[in-house]
């Protein structure tokens, strides 16, 4: 005889639940650069600081994707 509680008990899925932390970081990681005291114009560069940082600005942008495309699936299931 099985025990309910063990029937009744949610499954996780550790993989989705990374996926939506890694977000929530690149999600913060651009908070950070764009509130920084740090000017990023847009003109041509080669400074590999400037370059890293610009990139760093669009992290946000997948972050919220990868968020969103997450939460869907747990609301899906």
């Amino acid at each position: 005889m099985k025990n309910k509680s063990v029937e009744n008990k949610a499954v996780r899925f550790s993989g989705v639940e990374f996926l939506k932390i890694i977000a929530i970081f690149l999600i913060c990681i651009s908070h950070a650069v764009q509130t920084s005291e740090l000017f990023i114009d847009y003109s041509p560069t080669l400074d590999p600081a400037i370059i890293v940082l610009k990139i760093f600005r669009y992290f946000g942008h997948f972050g919220n994707i990868i968020f969103i495309i997450a939460s869907s699936y747990f609301l899906c299931n």
